[in-house]
């Protein structure tokens, strides 16, 4: 997969069950010029990549909710507040040329999305506490899917492409890197998401 972060282009491909993303560049050195490729290999993403595309069918399975709905409820503001904070850690990762943070922040609150967030709005995504609050963890839910898919998309390019698919138009490769100020939180914090998550962790 090709994929660009500002100025840089980024390469993402599999040789063998290891993933690789190569980053060229053009160095000059006096009057010499010279192609750079700076390559970094990971052990296989099968499952994390296979937990993305489960997420986003189970996300995608709730009703969408009316078109232009923000979220108000407190906890959906705490799970964007926390995506937010991601979304600064991995560009500035990026920036950085720390790819490997880029990824570990991305995967750690996916898998906290995955198994607190999901958990605590899922009875209430399917209207349990009437259509208002409804309507808001399905706005989180989709605002977060978004997010997660454009994040990792330069290090699962295929499992991204695919779930991209289902729901949005063009390619998730050609789509703006967010940002966190289209998160909509303000001064939110995420401390309500982590007392609630301490708390199914102690279940």
């Amino acid at each position: 997969g090709l994929y660009r972060h500002g100025d840089q282009v980024i390469l993402s491909y599999s040789v063998g069950s290891a993933n690789v993303l190569e980053l060229p560049s053009l160095e000059k050195n006096d009057n010499a010029k010279a192609i750079v490729r700076t390559i970094r290999i990971d052990k296989s993403d099968k499952p994390l990549a296979i937990k993305v595309l489960n997420a986003s069918k189970f996300v995608l399975s709730f009703p969408a909710p009316p078109q232009g709905t923000r979220p108000t409820e407190r906890i959906d503001l705490a799970l964007l507040a926390r995506l937010a904070g991601v979304v600064d850690e991995a560009t500035a990762a990026f920036d950085g040329y720390d790819y490997a943070r880029a990824l570990e922040r991305t995967e750690q609150a996916f898998w906290s999305f995955c198994d607190d967030y999901l958990e605590l709005v899922k009875g209430r995504a399917y209207g349990a506490q009437g259509e208002e609050k409804a309507a808001s963890a399905n706005a989180t839910l989709r605002i977060a899917l978004s997010t997660f898919h454009r994040l990792f998309a330069p290090f699962l390019p295929f499992a991204t492409e695919e779930a991209w698919s289902w729901w949005q138009d063009g390619s998730v490769h050609a789509a703006s890197w967010p940002k966190a100020a289209e998160l909509g939180v303000g001064d939110e914090t995420d401390e309500v998401l982590t007392v609630a998550a301490e708390v199914i962790g102690a279940v």
